[in-house]
């Protein structure tokens, strides 16, 4: 159960970083990197020594949440920044 919401979490995050670094330019594309660093080192680290780790699927479960969020929240960051520019320039 457990690592059916990891795998699923991690499916969405997966298709959330590529729909950003798809489709964001410049600065944008750039902080969107800064999640996926992030979850392939802490995913790369797990699966180098798995025996370090007890509580594996959570310690997943946690980063790709995180990263899930701060993707969101750039976003809406982005959103907002662009819709400033379009009031300005209309």
């Amino acid at each position: 159960m457990l690592m059916d919401l990891v795998f699923a979490l991690f499916i969405g995050f997966l298709i959330a970083e590529i729909f950003a670094l798809r489709r964001w330019r410049g600065f944008w594309r750039l902080a969107a990197l800064i999640p996926l660093i992030i979850v392939g080192f802490v995913l790369g680290r797990i699966a180098v020594d798995p025996s370090q780790y007890y509580l594996l699927a959570f310690e997943a479960l946690v980063w790709c949440s995180l990263a899930l969020a701060f993707l969101g929240l750039l976003a809406a960051i982005r959103w907002g920044v662009e819709a400033a520019h379009r009031r300005r320039a209309g």
